[in-house]
């Protein structure tokens, strides 16, 4: 019987819920960033239209700071992910040598 508290099987579950955490995060960044897409080209279209009011640059602007804010917070979200993967990969592996070792 294993014991309560397994520190190896314990890092992975820490890892398991830090990974979990972090594809949240990157679900929501991409709902963000394509939701301030789908308002940029919204401001585009309004702008070609005849009757607009002139001057959408400066929301323009504004919406692309925005948006490329939100692009580099999910280049360091999957920079987190590639590192949890990574870690769990070495756990896992780490978790079968010792399985795998002879007289244990």
């Amino acid at each position: 019987m294993a014991p309560a508290h397994d520190p190896p099987h314990s890092e992975r579950v820490r890892l398991v819920i830090a990974l979990t955490e972090a594809n949240s995060r990157h679900l929501s960044g991409q709902n963000r960033r394509f939701g301030l897409e789908l308002v940029i080209a919204r401001v585009l279209e309004d702008a070609e239209q005849a009757d607009a009011p002139a001057g959408p640059a400066e929301q323009l602007a504004m919406l692309r700071e925005d948006l490329a804010a939100a692009e580099a917070a999910l280049v360091l979200i999957e920079e987190e992910q590639i590192e949890l993967y990574a870690a769990l990969d070495a756990l896992d592996g780490a978790l079968d040598g010792a399985l795998d070792a002879p007289g244990e």
